[in-house]
């Protein structure tokens, strides 16, 4: 049976044991998405929870959630206007990046998640897709390098793949760089 609200596939993601390797690994707590729920400006999808996720039980609240919450501001908005959230919900140890195996599970809650999100219109709000996680549950096979701050089209809805924040706090790529994929989002608004 299909979850009918997003607290209940929340619990489902919780109860699944696909995912109880996490929880003996060192994850203290199902990080779920924040945010605006109904009627969101957008959407931001990251890989997983770190460590200051795991401990607050919000998405994007370190080092990254800084370079986000500055890039959302930047074109307008504030964290309340959009949802934010993960593919993976729990932390994987020492914050390695998830498995294939964590991310074939989590594929179809993200993918639901989404649904509980529609606009008053009945139309999705554009997703803004932070790594190369968040980019292969939606186009397997792409790239984050060659599609940053593209336009992607898939189920009706448009995507906007950018590089993680975390590729400026470990001084790989710039803000401005990022900056180009919000954008991006800002004239579809």
């Amino acid at each position: 049976m299909l979850p009918q609200t997003l607290e209940d596939l929340y619990k489902k993601y919780e109860d699944d044991p696909s995912f109880f390797h996490l929880k003996r690994s060192g994850a203290t707590r199902l990080v779920p998405g924040t945010g605006k729920f109904y009627d969101p400006d957008f959407i931001i999808i990251g890989e997983a929870p770190g460590a200051d996720e795991d401990r607050a039980g919000v998405p994007f609240v370190g080092k990254a959630g800084e370079i986000l919450t500055k890039l959302i501001q930047d074109i307008g908005y504030t964290r309340d206007d959009v949802w934010i959230t993960n593919v993976v919900k729990y932390r994987p140890p020492g914050n390695r990046t998830p498995t294939k195996l964590e991310i074939i599970h989590s594929t179809p809650y993200i993918k639901q998640e989404l649904t509980f999100l529609q606009d008053v219109d009945g139309q999705l709000a554009p997703v803004i897709l932070l790594g190369r996680i968040a980019l292969s549950v939606f186009f397997p096979g792409e790239s984050i390098r060659a599609q940053h701050a593209s336009y992607m089209h898939r189920y009706g809805k448009t995507f906007v793949p950018c590089l993680h924040p975390s590729n400026v706090v470990r001084g790989l790529h710039s803000y401005e760089y990022l900056e180009t994929a919000f954008e991006k989002v800002r004239k579809l608004l």
